[in-house]
């Protein structure tokens, strides 16, 4: 218990996702309505859920957080297995962090891989639970995760990658 208290004890505020308004990419067009060139420091777009194809926030949670609509942000099953893993390699090398730890690292903490970060990461995780739906933390998270280079989300990486819009991927491509 104080261990947990002291880990907690200058937690960010969580309210700073629902805050949050990034910098997004500007994409000059032609008259005819072809892109020109964008402007970026971090390629970014905003997309609803309910705008992506069904199949790409499927491909994610299967391959980061399978039980994501079933556990409460923290899935204490994958950070028993991570913490075995890591006692046997010797090494941090996994988190078992949730797709709802994995947004809270990325937005309020650090990337430092500690028990106190990960205690920190999981206190937040279990609050913000509380405050936005399943899909509301989702949609958030594919939006704001960096994939890559300048990449931030999966539209900006769709069309970086494959130069396609999100509902030209194929399922590999999602996945």
């Amino acid at each position: 218990v104080g261990v947990y208290f002291w880990a907690v004890r200058d937690l960010p505020g969580f309210t700073r996702i629902a805050d949050y308004r990034p910098a997004l990419t500007t994409t000059v067009l032609a008259r005819d309505g072809s892109v020109i060139g964008s402007f970026y420091r971090e390629n970014r777009f905003l997309i609803s859920l309910d705008q992506m194809p069904k199949m790409l926030p499927k491909a994610f949670l299967a391959a980061e957080d399978a039980e994501f609509y079933e556990h409460e942000g923290v899935n204490p099953v994958a950070i028993f297995r991570a913490f075995l893993i890591n006692l046997q390699s010797g090494t941090k090398r996994q988190g078992g962090s949730t797709i709802t730890q994995q947004l809270i690292k990325n937005k309020l903490l650090t990337t430092e891989k500690s028990y106190k970060r990960k205690i920190q990461e999981m206190s937040l995780a279990l609050q913000l639970e509380k405050v936005y739906t399943k899909d509301q933390i989702l949609e958030a998270y594919l939006n704001s995760m960096p994939l890559g280079g300048t990449n931030y989300g999966v539209k900006a990486a769709a069309l970086d990658y494959f130069g396609k819009s999100l509902d030209e991927l194929t399922l590999r491509e999602c996945a």
